[in-house]
């Protein structure tokens, strides 16, 4: 797999990518599922289908995590449990990353990442504010942090444009945990990515993730250039948006803007994030 950018070969590793189907369906209307965006909120993707989009973008390796629930009490398990036996089935091509909410409560969170992490294999946690309804609060996923430290793996928060995924703050939840590597999925998204690259000049912890951000000039790339290379991972958020598109935004398009050689790229594209996923 991988590609080939200035006869080098760069092996990528996408840290964004949502697997399995979207529980509690019943809250949309029968007739959503024809609509363009109700066939994304209602497809499921399993392991064959990620791989085969992934060997048709020249992806090694995804991250992947669930797609998200439609209740506050939600508990993944069963999407969890769907990607821990998609690792298993393609071992090497997915790295499972739970997805927790905290809404269960602190003691049933623990026991998941226990059961998800330590016996099932999984490489990380993802947390989505917006979508599952906790606050940024550290008395809230004080707990969690802990367990990713003594586990050793990293957090991907979603982070956006509302308080409730504010990057200032999850930057500032992130240097309260030195010892846990704290990634921003889609870096603040548009706006936010100034916010995002702010915080993550400062915290040593906290990593761009790139996906869906665009407005090279004005924000993409001033975010990028003020945290360095070295603190940027290359994700697609796919399905819903595909691995090549985001792929490209980097290797052909950010790259006319920010100088990135093929040493950086391979960083970018995979290195960065290999060297989380095995120094902790």
């Amino acid at each position: 797999m991988s590609i080939t950018i200035d006869g080098e070969s760069i092996e990528i590793i996408d840290a964004h990518t949502h697997m399995g189907g979207r529980p509690r369906r019943e809250r949309f209307e029968i007739s959503a599922k024809d609509s363009t965006t109700g066939r994304a909120f209602f497809n499921s993707f399993s392991g064959e289908q990620v791989v085969k989009a992934m060997d048709d973008a020249g992806v090694d390796t995804v991250i992947g995590f669930p797609m998200g629930g439609f209740s506050s009490e939600y508990d993944y398990s069963d999407q969890n449990d769907l990607i821990a036996d998609a690792m298993q089935k393609h071992p090497g091509r997915i790295l499972g990353f739970c997805r927790i909410n905290p809404n269960v409560g602190q003691k049933s969170a623990c026991a998941l990442i226990d059961k998800y992490i330590n016996e099932r294999g999984m490489r990380g946690i993802k947390l989505h504010p917006e979508i599952d309804h906790f606050m940024l609060d550290e008395r809230i996923l004080g707990p969690i942090f802990d367990k990713a430290r003594d586990c050793g793996v990293p957090i991907i928060f979603h982070s956006g444009n509302t308080a409730n995924t504010d990057p200032l703050t999850i930057g500032h939840l992130a240097a309260q945990y030195p010892k846990v590597p704290v990634i921003l999925g889609h870096m603040g998204l548009i706006d936010g990515s100034k916010k995002a690259a702010l915080a993550a000049s400062k915290v040593t912890n906290l990593y761009l993730e790139t996906s869906v951000v665009s407005w090279m000039s004005h924000n993409f790339v001033p975010a990028v250039l003020k945290v360095g290379y070295e603190k940027v991972l290359y994700g697609s958020d796919h399905p819903y948006n595909p691995f090549q598109m985001e792929i490209d935004k980097l290797v052909k398009y950010a790259v006319q803007y920010t100088g990135w050689t093929a040493k950086e790229l391979k960083m970018i594209l995979g290195g960065n994030l290999k060297r989380l996923l095995e120094k902790y």
